[in-house]
């Protein structure tokens, strides 16, 4: 057998090892340590130890710098920049979140509010819930109370 069925194996071991960083699941990292198991075993049957031992620092020193330099220049190639979120979300704010500064804003009821519909307030269509009996569509509200997320409106 010759030495290069061990060094394919384990160059193939190291490009899935490589591409696993950008591919959901950690199979392709399996993948990628069997094949070099597999190329130790037969470096093992038909050569010296030393050369075993040789093999197995490679892999280890080539599967870290494909690691590295996957990690340090494939987000700058073409596909890795296809790859990337390129917009912050930190100025974001969510949606469920009420502000305080509607108490006492007026709106009409544009569902059946038993308890919890839809109201408009200040041009807005917001989840409002009724304050305590159920308010007909078109009736006019005023927002009482904003507990966290939950709008409270009472019929006028």
């Amino acid at each position: 057998m010759d030495l290069s069925v061990s060094v394919v194996l384990t160059v193939v071991g190291v490009i899935l090892i490589a591409m696993d960083f950008y591919i959901p699941g950690f199979l392709l990292t399996a993948l990628g340590v069997v094949l070099m198991i597999v190329a130790d075993v037969l470096c093992g049957l038909h050569y010296s130890l030393t050369v075993t031992l040789s093999l197995v620092s490679a892999q280890i020193i080539c599967s870290g710098a494909a690691a590295w330099c996957s990690l340090r220049y494939f987000p700058r190639s073409p596909l890795g920049q296809r790859m990337m979120l390129h917009s912050s979300l930190a100025s974001a704010r969510s949606s469920h979140s009420a502000s305080t500064d509607l108490i006492g804003r007026e709106g009409v009821a544009q569902t059946v509010l038993r308890p919890s519909g839809i109201g408009l307030i200040d041009g807005r269509r917001l989840d409002v819930m009724a304050e305590s009996d159920m308010i007909e569509r078109g009736s006019q509200i005023r927002v009482v109370a904003v507990e966290r997320a939950r709008i409270v409106v009472r019929k006028l």
